[in-house]
């Protein structure tokens, strides 16, 4: 009788394992199918040579900054840098003149913030989702830098443009839409 059990709870077991197991694979199949979202990233080589020398993930954070700056100026830090003047995760990484700002070169938060922010931006998601996203994974940290809210719109990678109604927002190089003077979290522009 106990063995009977015995392979009774071992099958049921199995048959669970293999349920979750084959839950997990389709969810990854799903995750994997979905269109991941070119962003862009300045070139490797224009990087001054400190940047070149840090890791890659590092690099790969600056190169970001560095190409998205009216993207990254919208997200804040938490690492503690806003008595040093900065007001945005960009800060962390450029100065206000364009010279390389060496702070997130020691700075896992900074780095961190700046990935989090590639990452949802090549699964598609919006800038206010990850600035969400941001707030709730790095407040525990400490206060953020004084960003002011998100003033773009849509980001469409794949045109390089965005649509925006009246004349009320302008493109900026990186085909984001940005409302001119506007204090609202994304809806002084609206899609057509």
């Amino acid at each position: 009788m106990f063995r009977r059990w015995t392979t009774i709870v071992l099958l049921i077991a199995l048959l669970a394992t293999s349920w979750t197991l084959s839950a997990c694979s389709s969810r990854n199949a799903e995750e994997s199918e979905a269109a991941v979202v070119e962003v862009s990233l300045a070139e490797p080589e224009s990087m001054p040579a400190e940047v070149q020398e840090t890791p890659q993930r590092v690099q790969e954070a600056y190169r970001f900054a560095a190409a998205n700056p009216d993207l990254v100026k919208q997200i804040p830090c938490y690492c503690g840098c806003g008595p040093m003047g900065h007001d945005s995760n960009y800060a962390c990484f450029w100065q206000k003149d364009g010279a390389v700002e060496t702070h997130a070169m020691g700075c896992g938060i900074c780095v961190d913030i700046a990935q989090d922010t590639l990452r949802g931006l090549r699964k598609g998601q919006s800038l206010e989702s990850i600035r969400a996203q941001i707030d709730a994974d790095y407040s525990r940290f400490g206060p953020s830098t004084d960003t002011p809210p998100i003033q773009i719109e849509k980001i469409d990678w794949s045109t390089g443009s965005s649509t925006t109604s009246e004349s009320a927002c302008t493109n900026t190089p990186l085909g984001v839409a940005v409302a001119e003077g506007s204090q609202a979290t994304g809806s002084a522009c609206s899609s057509q």
